[in-house]
């Protein structure tokens, strides 16, 4: 079993919207994840119902006004694109499709999310079903500088 990345993108800019496009279409039953960092103290909205978001940091203001929200689905006829709306701030988004891997689908629990100022986090608990994958998915972010990582659960 090996979750792998099929492709991703990146993409940042000075707008009220931020938007990713991947170079194909996803593929149905892999994962969407898209995370989203802006310069501004406004919520960053989902990109649509059917994703699940995280709770999200929207604090700060002027120079130090920031944003951050990490968002997921498992894929079911998406389009190469998506978006969401931002403040009108520079914004950076990244936006990666995962493939469970042969035999294998995902498992995609609600929101644990561990948001806090404080530089500490608590491990969620995580129990994935048989034949399907967990996955943790960590975002981190220091003055708007932003770092990804996601593992699978055994």
């Amino acid at each position: 079993m090996a979750i792998s990345i099929v492709q991703s993108n990146k993409n940042n800019a000075t707008s009220a919207s931020a938007s990713v496009t991947l170079g194909n279409t996803p593929t149905n039953g892999n994962l969407l994840v898209f995370l989203v960092s802006s310069a501004s103290a406004t919520a960053i909205s989902s990109p649509g119902a059917s994703w699940t978001a995280s709770t999200g940091i929207a604090t700060g203001s002027g120079s130090s006004a920031r944003a951050q929200r990490v968002f997921w689905k498992v894929v079911n006829g998406d389009g190469a694109t998506v978006t969401s709306t931002v403040g009108s701030n520079y914004w950076a988004a990244e936006l990666y499709e995962l493939s469970p891997g042969t035999g294998y689908s995902w498992d995609t629990p609600a929101d644990t999310d561990q948001a806090n100022a404080s530089g500490t986090y608590t491990t969620p608990s995580v129990t994935p079903t048989a034949s399907k994958i967990a996955f943790v998915i960590c975002d981190v972010m220091v003055r708007g500088s932003s770092t990804f990582s996601a593992q699978k659960v055994n």
